[in-house]
């Protein structure tokens, strides 16, 4: 871990084909608050040829830092970006271990445009920093609709939060990561959101939490229609505020017309003058090098001998519950009684 320059950090998650993403977080981040310690953590193993000279803004960890219990079983288990969400508090935990006040958490596919200063200040006072996905009902047509999907999604917004280095935090993290390590999947039927739907416990759990109502925090396809957002002399603002966190979750590079895969009525011609940071957000992939970095391989994607694991492999592996201890490490495949070998035997579960 680099000497710390800062009281309070921030990071992201990605793997190694997502870097582009991380790049335009960090290097937006560091843009409007040069002041605080920027973290790119690998979900994967690194590939060095990859990184520029100008990542060295940045402090990069990957998961040889976390030192987790079974780890090579919590990468097998998960696919790609479930690893990187599973991950979350374990990498917030890291940090205050390594002596911050406070760690901002953004994922992927986030812009900062304004400084956070207005942020950070919560964490004198709060153990946790929150981000509702709405600040009052949805009065427009097709409302309700949205309203239940934050219902089954989770009130808070898991691409921004923040963790103070108190008691409390940390227990809720420890909780946090327990869960997180064996069931960070899109199960909604089950209450399961990735690792998002475990934060509405927060205020249940945690006496001193901040729920940031700033409405140009955490901008996103889900709330966008009613943030009002306005571009005048290269300022954005949101509801007459300025516009400091704007989320692309599920932007696809492949689709430039849209803001997220998850809502094709959100198209540019259809957002106003948030297109603008549209626009932004996209000539800054471009430059970060977005169509390389997607070609790159991911490590826990295939087994030591070079076969791929499918969604199919995993979901075997996890269906074995706590008998996988038997295989060993899962991605290795010369050795007798592998989960490899047992796989392709066509055996019932041990």
């Amino acid at each position: 871990m680099p000497a710390q320059n800062s009281k309070y950090a921030a990071v992201t998650i990605v793997s190694m084909r997502y870097l582009a993403l991380a790049r335009v977080t960090g290097r937006s981040f560091r843009e409007h608050n040069p002041d605080v310690d920027f973290f790119i953590f690998l979900a994967d193993r690194p590939v060095a040829h990859v990184f520029e000279p100008a990542d060295s803004a940045f402090r990069f960890l990957n998961v040889n830092d976390l030192e987790l219990e079974n780890a090579e079983s919590v990468f097998f288990r998960y696919q790609e970006l479930e690893l990187a969400y599973a991950l979350t508090p374990c990498v917030i935990k890291h940090l205050l271990d390594s002596g911050y006040q406070g760690v901002m958490f953004l994922k992927q596919e986030t812009l900062v445009l304004e400084a956070l200063d207005s942020v950070t200040s919560h964490f004198s006072g709060s153990s946790v920093l929150l981000t509702p996905h709405l600040l009052a009902p949805i009065g427009r047509k097709g409302g309700e609709r949205w309203e239940l999907n934050v219902l089954l999604s989770g009130v808070f917004n898991g691409g921004f939060i923040g963790f103070s280095n108190t008691a409390e935090a940390r227990g809720f993290l420890d909780w946090w990561e327990q869960k997180t390590l064996v069931q960070c999947f899109l199960d909604v039927a089950n209450g399961l959101h990735f690792e998002q739907r475990w934060l509405d416990f927060v205020p249940s759990f945690v006496q001193s939490y901040t729920i940031i109502r700033d409405p140009g925090v955490n901008v996103g396809h889900w709330n966008l229609l009613d943030r009002n957002i306005k571009s005048c002399d290269g300022k954005i603002t949101a509801m007459g505020m300025p516009c400091r966190i704007f989320r692309f979750s599920g932007y696809d590079a492949k689709a430039p017309g849209y803001l997220t895969r998850y809502n094709k009525d959100i198209s540019v011609d259809r957002i106003g003058e948030a297109a603008a940071v549209l626009r932004k957000y996209q000539k800054m992939l471009r430059d970060a090098r977005h169509e390389a970095t997607l070609r790159l391989p991911y490590a826990f994607g295939y087994f030591d001998n070079g076969a791929e694991i499918t969604d199919a492999m995993r979901k075997r592996y996890i269906d074995c519950g706590a008998t996988v201890s038997r295989f060993g490490d899962p991605f290795e495949t010369d050795h007798s009684g592998s989960f490899y070998e047992w796989l392709n035997s066509g055996s019932s579960l041990p």
